[in-house]
């Protein structure tokens, strides 16, 4: 089991012994008469405690949350944000300098095909219609 597992149940088993000493005492205080009412109204105590409990563990969870969601927010402007903006002007310069060698590349190839056909002294008209 791990620790958080065995934490949690040792808690409500320490929750489970005071709510039946809680009772134990609630009931043998007064008697054997009556014991239904008194039964009653320290279960309708024993579960307010339990509600705000409850309410206090929410608030304090959902405090957590917030604070874990903040802090992740932080890191990620820190660290992940810088290094997409560093790719992203690498990516775009990249593109730039393909456009740029593209146009000289289409360039080159032309004249390489028309060397082709010279040294061929064939009609080499599929290639320069681009077919």
């Amino acid at each position: 089991m791990t620790r958080v597992i065995t934490w949690t149940l040792v808690g409500f088993g320490v929750l489970f012994i005071a709510l039946l000493v809680f009772l134990g005492v609630a009931i043998g205080v007064e008697g054997a008469a009556g014991w239904v009412a008194r039964f009653r109204d320290a279960m309708i105590v024993t579960v307010g405690v339990f509600q705000i409990i409850t309410s206090v563990l929410t608030i304090a969870l959902l405090m957590a949350l917030l604070f874990a969601i903040v802090q992740i927010n932080n890191q990620i402007q820190r660290t992940v944000i810088p290094k997409v903006e560093q790719v992203t002007a690498k990516v775009d310069g990249i593109l730039e300098n393909t456009r740029f060698n593209l146009g000289a590349g289409q360039r080159n190839i032309t004249h390489r095909q028309r060397n082709h056909c010279l040294h061929r002294r064939t009609s080499c008209f599929a290639i320069h219609s681009g077919n």
